[in-house]
């Protein structure tokens, strides 16, 4: 069925006209469709095996106190990738607190667009930018009549309940891929549904299994990028007065994950995703492998 190769099928599209946004959501939706079709052993829900690795079991619902809602646009190449954090978010929270738009599929990025245009007074952007707000800089900086608005300095701050939904934008993927879905919300998007943007600091390592092995250690923000999106948006609602066990139930779903990974990818399950000969891991491995066989050899 997927006889093309992406590059293939690109050269074929740019050979008709093709280029752009356009060239670069039809290519993300052949291979959203390509792992879609080949990931019929994945759990929906949590994207592992469904028969050896499913945590669903292990998570159970969370119960917000605050009425926040996270909208997580995840870069293509994250989607169904059981190694994926964000996806834990929809299944701890309930379906009026999350949302998922798959970055890439040109219906989803028409819906991203929606939902921030709905109260784009009351929506944010996690992201570790040079001018990013703090917390209590952004909340300081609503209208004076926002329940929102909120600092040390409020005598009588209003009850949760007085609160709109307060929107929280979250750019799943690896840095550079997040970066592009960054600068694609500022060049794409009206100027009227760019949301700030607001950074966080966080003071404890991260648990999340990539994080482990360093994926952020050559980063300009390191210090900021050494959480997951996870981690980053509890810690978020940790700051906003969200409940403590709410908090940790979301970073324990992380860890939770981290199990069924193994933290070794010869563990994971089976994906059904094509596998790169060429590549430099694909050349380690097979260096390994025959490093194995001459050490078993008598």
């Amino acid at each position: 069925m997927w006889s093309f190769s992406l590059t293939e099928q690109a050269n074929e599209l740019k050979k008709k006209g093709v280029q752009g946004t356009e060239l670069f959501e039809t290519l993300a939706a052949i291979e959203v469709k390509s792992k879609r079709h080949l990931s019929a052993n994945r759990c929906e829900r949590c994207w592992h095996d469904l028969q050896r690795r499913c945590i669903c079991s292990f998570l159970n619902r969370g119960n917000p106190t605050l009425p926040v809602k996270v909208l997580i646009l995840m870069h293509h190449k994250e989607y169904l990738s059981a190694g994926d954090d964000a996806k834990l978010l929809p299944m701890i929270l309930p379906p009026e607190n999350s949302e998922l738009f798959v970055f890439g599929l040109a219906e989803d990025w028409k819906r991203f667009g929606e939902e921030l245009a709905v109260d784009p007074a009351h929506t944010l952007t996690l992201w570790p930018g040079d001018d990013a707000l703090t917390v209590e800089s952004w909340t300081a900086s609503l209208a004076e009549d926002s329940p929102w608005r909120v600092t040390a300095h409020s005598p009588n701050p209003p009850p949760k309940s007085a609160r709109p939904f307060l929107r929280v934008v979250v750019l799943d993927a690896c840095y550079g891929q997040a970066r592009q879905m960054f600068r694609a919300m500022r060049t794409r998007l009206p100027p009227d549904r760019n949301p700030p943007y607001v950074a966080l600091r966080p003071s404890t390592l991260s648990v999340y299994h990539r994080a482990q092995k360093n994926y952020a250690a050559a980063t300009a923000h390191r210090e900021v990028l050494r959480i997951c999106t996870v981690e980053a948006y509890a810690l978020l609602l940790q700051e906003l007065g969200e409940c403590r066990s709410l908090c940790e139930a979301l970073v324990g779903a992380v860890v939770t994950n981290n199990a069924a990974l193994g933290h070794d990818p010869a563990v994971r399950p089976d994906s059904g995703m094509s596998v790169s000969s060429s590549s430099g891991a694909a050349r380690r491995r097979r260096t390994r492998e025959k490093c194995a066989q001459i050490a078993a050899t008598p």
